[in-house]
């Protein structure tokens, strides 16, 4: 129920007050087709707050996350929106997917 102004603030208090890690996702409203396109819904917002964070604390992102492309874009190298891209439907989805990482 928090807006993305009022999350990064909490985001840091929460990191002073010794929470080991924090993690953005949400429920689907809002992203219709978006669902099953590779599309990481939520990256700006974890993006504001991985940002506020600085590094004190990790924080994972998950929603809209399809390839390995794409959560490696999220990671960015220390630069990203996240510490760590969470992926759950492709799993269900498909098997194999992790096939698709070694290529």
């Amino acid at each position: 129920g928090l807006s993305v102004d009022d999350t990064a603030p909490v985001a840091r208090e929460l990191a002073e007050l010794g929470v080991d890690w924090i993690g953005v996702s949400g429920n689907h409203c809002g992203f219709g087709e978006k669902l099953t396109a590779d599309f990481p819904y939520f990256a700006p917002y974890a993006r504001i707050v991985h940002d506020a964070l600085r590094g004190a604390i990790p924080l994972d992102c998950a929603g809209g996350i399809r390839s390995a492309k794409t959560a490696n874009e999220m990671l960015g190298g220390g630069c990203g929106s996240c510490d760590l891209a969470c992926i759950g439907r492709p799993f269900w989805s498909d098997p194999k997917f992790i096939e698709a990482w070694k290529r």
